[in-house]
């Protein structure tokens, strides 16, 4: 502190210093305008800090139980972090902090914001996740400037009329929330481009069409038995054609339909935790996907549609029934990324060295004996696992991956002595059932 007070330092920085009250030399740097006192032991800000009046940055992450009606008196402050606390209220006197830009109160147990708030008409960004919160109070369409909300993990389910008065609004976070339907106020919102409404209870999707989205994350995070799954693909998604990024997990789906092509600008798909058996053939007219999830589904093989996706740089089929790694694989040229694990795979196709580009490859928890010879031309290969598979040898060839940087063989089958000190890598582990065996040196091959 000395430093920063001879200096004129504008930021300090007291986090994680077990403090149990704030350093008395703190009250004199005046001139400050970050300070930042995270994971310490207060449970309330001292009136003494609220003399720091240039302040612009205020970061407080302890066990506050209260925050200060003096809190008035840093009326510089553009951005205000007091996450993560035990507030249960904020004071009426926030709103004297007039240019305040960012409000940050996740993992409080707040359950009301005081009227007071909504007059802070310079908010740009406000997170309000994992608070207390029931309902939205109509006076937050006074909030005209903000462009990102967060309003996740609380027991919302409504919003009011006047939310579509947020017109700037671009990041709308409504994740792990009550609500059965979409609220009709989001559907004007022209300018919003991320709607996140994962882990709510949705099956009313009339409207979405109307929306301008770049990114949509729906269904749950995380299984729920008691969670009734959808009957069909809700098709008003595939009015969204500005869609980029799509995330659709445990919904209980068991297709694609074949319009799905109308999403012609996805880069990203993830369709984990559903149904699928198959996709749709038109689903190779997505040119320009460049990222596909479909793990925990009930693939036997993977979709002859995917192999038609030349711009594909990650692959993941995770938990599924898949039996083989055919040679229409080779038309990935572009692929970095192919997980696999977690299947039935008896046979890798010699045409998977055709993936020059790979450099993560899943193959564990398999049924594989043996592996091609050519996986030894995957060159750019930097993390490969094959855990989990009844292997009695490894390829000779394996060792010339030199880019290797971590490799996995636990509880594969093939015997100690194909171990040997030929080949460096940062990490490599083996643990199987013949021997237990942690090295972090030189390694591998037959």
């Amino acid at each position: 502190m000395q430093r920063c007070y001879d200096n004129q330092e504008e930021t300090l920085n007291l986090s994680y210093t077990n403090a149990v009250s704030v350093p008395e030399q703190v009250t004199v740097l005046t001139h400050l305008k970050t300070l930042e006192f995270n994971y310490n032991s207060l449970i309330n800000i001292p009136d003494d800090i609220f003399v720091l009046t240039q302040l612009k940055s205020l970061i407080w992450g302890n066990s506050l139980l209260t925050l200060s009606p003096a809190i008035s008196q840093l009326q510089q402050l553009e951005h205000l972090n007091l996450s993560p606390n035990k507030l249960t209220q904020l004071p009426q006197e926030l709103s004297a902090l007039t240019n305040l830009t960012t409000f940050n109160t996740r993992l409080n147990p707040i359950e009301q914001l005081p009227e007071g708030f909504f007059s802070l008409t310079q908010l740009q960004e406000l997170y309000m996740s994992a608070n207390a919160l029931k309902n939205i109070p109509a006076a937050i369409g006074s909030l005209t400037g903000l462009r990102v909300l967060s309003l996740s993990d609380n027991k919302i389910t409504e919003l009011p009329y006047s939310f579509g008065a947020l017109t700037a609004l671009q990041v709308l976070n409504l994740g792990n929330n009550k609500f059965e339907h979409l609220p009709e106020s989001v559907f004007t919102l022209t300018n919003l481009h991320k709607l996140i409404i994962i882990d709510n209870a949705l099956h009313d999707f009339e409207g979405a069409a109307q929306l301008r989205l770049t990114k949509l994350s729906f269904g749950r995070s995380r299984a729920d038995p008691s969670a009734r799954p959808l009957k069909s693909f809700p098709t008003s998604f595939l009015q969204i054609t500005s869609l980029y990024h799509l995330e659709l997990l445990h919904t209980g789906i068991g297709a694609i339909p074949e319009e799905f092509h109308q999403l012609s600008r996805l880069t990203y798909l993830e369709v984990s935790y559903n149904r699928l058996t198959t996709l749709p053939a038109s689903f190779s007219k997505l040119i320009s996907l460049v990222n596909f999830f479909a793990s925990g589904n009930r693939f036997t093989q993977i979709p002859a549609a995917l192999m038609e996706l030349t711009n594909l740089e990650s692959l993941t089929l995770s938990e599924n029934s898949i039996q083989e790694i055919d040679s229409r694989i080779s038309r990935l040229v572009r692929l970095s990324q192919l997980s696999l694990n977690d299947n039935s795979m008896r046979h890798v196709s010699p045409m998977l060295n055709r993936c020059e580009q790979l450099s993560v490859l899943n193959l564990s928890k398999n049924k594989l004996h043996t592996l091609p010879v050519e996986i030894g031309g995957l060159k750019n290969m930097r993390f490969l696992s094959l855990r989990h598979n009844p292997l009695s040898v490894v390829p000779t060839s394996v060792g010339f991956l030199t880019n290797l940087r971590l490799v996995r063989f636990e509880k594969s089958k093939f015997p100690k002595k194909v171990i040997t000190n030929r080949f460096y890598f940062e990490q490599f582990v083996v643990h199987n059932d013949l021997y237990e065996h942690d090295d972090y040196g030189d390694v591998v091959v037959s």
